[in-house]
C-alpha cells in the first residue's frame, strides 16, 4: 500500500496573510515575509498560515496587503545582498591564500602583504579600473598573523 503525498500549491492571495513561496527540494513551501520562517508544504492552507500570523505576529494581523507586499520586496532585496556578499567572501579568502602562497615562495616577511602588496594592488586597480573596484581589495586580509596562518595551513615550510 503506497502512501500518496499530496503537494499543495501556492496561491498568490497568500501574500495578504504574509506568505510567499519558496522551492525546497522541488517542493513549494510557504515562507513568512516577516520572520522568514519556512513552513512545510502541508501548512499551505489559509487557516494554518493565518494561525502562524496570529500566534507569532499578532500585532500585524490587521495590516493591509501593501504592507506584506513591501515586506516581500524587502526580503528579496535582502536575499540579493546576502548572496552577493557570501559569494564574494569565498573569493576574498582565496585571494588571501594566493598572496600568502606567493609570500611564502619568495621567503619574504609576512608583513609585506599589508605593507607593500595590498597598497600596490590598490594603486594598480585604481589606475586601471577605478576606485570602486579598488575598494573591494580592502576586504582581503593580509595582516602578518593571517598570512602566517594561511602559510601554516598550506603546510609550506620556510
Amino acid at each position: 500500500m503506497k502512501i500518496r503525498k499530496c503537494l499543495r500549491k501556492y496561491d498568490p492571495e497568500y501574500i495578504n496573510i504574509g506568505f510567499t513561496v519558496i522551492d525546497v527540494s522541488n517542493e513549494p513551501r510557504p515562507q513568512c515575509v516577516i520572520c522568514f520562517e519556512i513552513l512545510s508544504n502541508q501548512s499551505m492552507k489559509p487557516s494554518l498560515l493565518k494561525r502562524h500570523l496570529s500566534t507569532k505576529h499578532s500585532t500585524l494581523e490587521n495590516k493591509p496587503n501593501d504592507y506584506f507586499v513591501r515586506k516581500l520586496s524587502e526580503m528579496k532585496s535582502t536575499k540579493k545582498i546576502i548572496s552577493s556578499f557570501s559569494g564574494s567572501t569565498e573569493k576574498v579568502v582565496e585571494a588571501s591564500f594566493l598572496v600568502s602562497l606567493r609570500i611564502a615562495k619568495c621567503g619574504k616577511p609576512h608583513t609585506i602583504g599589508e605593507k607593500l602588496i595590498l597598497p600596490a594592488a590598490k594603486d594598480m586597480v585604481t589606475c586601471m579600473l577605478g576606485v570602486p573596484s579598488a575598494k573591494k581589495l580592502d576586504m582581503i586580509s593580509l595582516s602578518n598573523d593571517t598570512v602566517r596562518r594561511r602559510i601554516e595551513s598550506m603546510g609550506i615550510k620556510r
